[in-house]
């Protein structure tokens, strides 16, 4: 089979893509009939710290600083972070693998990819029909 990778921007009732890829982080991407959706999903405390990470300290760490720096999870600053990150999060299980949808979506779990690597991307590739 084909690998056909469009771009969600681009995905129109027309196209026929088999992945893609998106984080959907206005929750606004269109889900549509028929189309494959694999979807990742993450303990929300490891996902939320990792981003917090990435958004307020990585542009921020001098050279010699650790590429994963030290996280006050109790400072203000962070628990504001995390309250708008939980409701994103509720958001997004809601509309990716809460609720039921025409569209075929498989949720994979980022453990499982971690941890059980050869059998989520055999439920992948059946899932896919490849």
């Amino acid at each position: 089979m084909e690998l056909r990778i469009t771009s969600p921007y681009a995905i129109t009732k027309h196209d026929n893509p088999n992945i893609v890829k998106d984080h959907d982080f206005d929750l606004a991407k269109p889900i549509l009939p028929g189309v494959r959706y694999v979807v990742l999903t993450r303990d929300f405390d490891q996902c939320c710290l990792s981003y917090y990470r990435f958004k307020k300290l990585a542009f921020q760490r001098e050279e010699s600083e650790l590429p994963y720096p030290f996280v006050d999870v109790a400072s203000e600053d962070y628990q504001a972070f995390r309250e708008e990150a939980q409701r994103y999060y509720d958001g997004f299980l809601q509309k990716w693998v809460l609720t039921c949808h025409e569209a075929m979506i498989l949720p994979i779990t980022y453990r499982g990819l971690l941890f059980c690597p050869q059998r989520t991307i055999d439920c992948v590739l059946r899932f896919a029909d490849w």
